[in-house]
């Protein structure tokens, strides 16, 4: 039922919101959701196609089946099918890890991790460019936080060794792929400080889990199933004392309903899939070489940031291709630092090459 005049708020009461609009509007900031048909995305992390993967899609069906679509409550309360430590079992083997734990998503594992690690003698040394889930977990916590330059481990030891004995405890959090950027992860130089100043070490494996084999000597690895997995959700893993620490004490796990069993059935189906997913491994380099050798820029990883002046331009870009028949998002600020506005190009095994060719030609005559 509409409002009448009367219930209806004056526009004073929202003129902060709307403000706050017209700046993003006036900086080419503002975002909204596109509604269009299909179009070649290559705004997905689906990375190994696995969302659409046969045995994927008939494990989610068969589950629902079973099960019916919601879970109904926390797993602490009344969820706690075998499914669920099925699927823990299998990703701490994949993991190299003792114990894992599922999240309903992996932003709100890791807003929330951080704060349940720490105390008031606390020290969080993260990359500044960690994800916003990993910042906000921090900046929350009673802990104290420290920011290091991206992938520069040297800045990391210049602020352990002036600051380091303010805490009982410490934690350096980093990425193995950092989502935006494409940039690796400087784990093993970090592992030798974290060795060498006596601190944890978290890593975020989101954009590598599936196509790589994990390697960090990290105590807690976390991520999503949103990538390569196919899926969606959150995990981490590590020492069983730290996973049950974190079950026993992580609001984000103790207090929201538990991912439904047709997901966790369907990621369980994808995790038994990867050791036979080298033919799709092949493909995701390939396409990616192929698209880096045709926009000039240097070799790297399945996500391709293609650098532009402004986030005008950013924009400007993004929509042109759309109306191509190319996803192709532009990423401005806050995701990124000031002035660093891109387009993010996510590929995966089932771009084919006449698409890499016909967008990359796209975008070259639009910059023209």
């Amino acid at each position: 039922m509409p409002l009448s005049p009367k219930q209806k708020p004056s526009s004073q009461n929202y003129e902060r919101f709307s403000q706050a609009l017209e700046e993003q509007k006036q900086q080419h900031l503002y975002r909204e959701l596109v509604h269009s048909e299909k179009k070649v995305l290559f705004s997905s992390n689906d990375y190994l196609g696995l969302s659409q993967h046969p045995k994927v899609v008939s494990a989610a069906i068969e589950a629902l089946k079973q099960w019916g679509f919601g879970s109904g409550s926390a797993r602490t309360l009344s969820t706690h099918l075998p499914v669920y430590l099925a699927l823990e079992k299998a990703l701490a083997h994949t993991l190299q890890k003792e114990k894992a734990l599922l999240f309903s998503s992996g932003y709100q594992l890791n807003s929330t991790l951080l704060k349940t690690l720490a105390k008031d003698d606390t020290l969080f040394f993260l990359d500044k460019y960690c994800h916003r889930s990993l910042i906000e977990g921090a900046q929350n916590s009673p802990g104290k936080v420290f920011r290091f330059k991206h992938n520069d481990p040297n800045h990391l030891e210049e602020l352990l060794k002036k600051h380091r004995h303010e805490g009982k405890e410490a934690w350096i959090v980093t990425e193995s792929l950092f989502s935006m950027q494409g940039t690796r992860g400087s784990l093993e130089a970090i592992a030798k400080l974290k060795r060498e100043y006596e601190t944890f070490l978290i890593v975020d494996e989101a954009h590598t889990i599936g196509i790589e084999r994990s390697t960090s000597d990290a105590d807690l690895v976390v991520g999503g199933f949103g990538k390569a997995l196919g899926g969606f959700g959150g995990f981490v893993a590590g020492a069983e004392l730290l996973i049950d620490y974190i079950l026993n004490f992580s609001p984000g796990f103790l207090f929201t309903t538990a991912l439904p069993p047709a997901i966790v059935v369907a990621l369980h189906e994808a995790i038994q899939l990867l050791p036979h997913l080298d033919n799709q491994r092949n493909a995701l380099k390939n396409n990616t070489l192929l698209i880096r050798n045709l926009l000039n820029l240097p070799d790297g990883d399945h996500i391709v940031p293609y650098p532009v002046k402004s986030a005008e331009e950013a924009l400007f870009l993004s929509k042109r291709l759309r109306e191509l028949g190319f996803e192709v998002p532009a990423i401005r600020p806050p995701t990124v630092p000031p002035n660093g506005s891109l387009l993010r190009f996510s590929m995966t095994a089932l771009h084919t090459e006449s698409e890499i060719e016909k967008v990359s030609r796209a975008l070259k005559e639009s910059m023209s």
